[in-house]
């Protein structure tokens, strides 16, 4: 489950058209969460100029049948 945005900066618009690349990377891993950080980048008009359009990280944590945080897999 998503526990926490962090520090999410929009630098740029995303227009109709673009095409939106997401990457991911792990930022930090805990007992029961991971944090990952997310960039996304938008190519201009499909063949045009790649820019930044925003970024942050998320928090993650594991839960249980019941809702409760559990470990992550080793």
């Amino acid at each position: 489950m998503t526990i926490a945005v962090n520090a999410m900066t929009f630098l740029r618009p995303v227009y109709v058209g673009d095409v939106l690349c997401v990457y991911c990377s792990i930022a930090r891993e805990g007992r029961t969460s991971i944090g990952v950080h997310i960039e996304a980048w938008a190519l201009r008009n499909r063949i045009g100029k790649r820019e930044k359009v925003t970024d942050g990280t998320f928090t993650f944590v594991a839960i249980d049948a019941n809702g409760r945080p559990k470990l992550l897999p080793a």
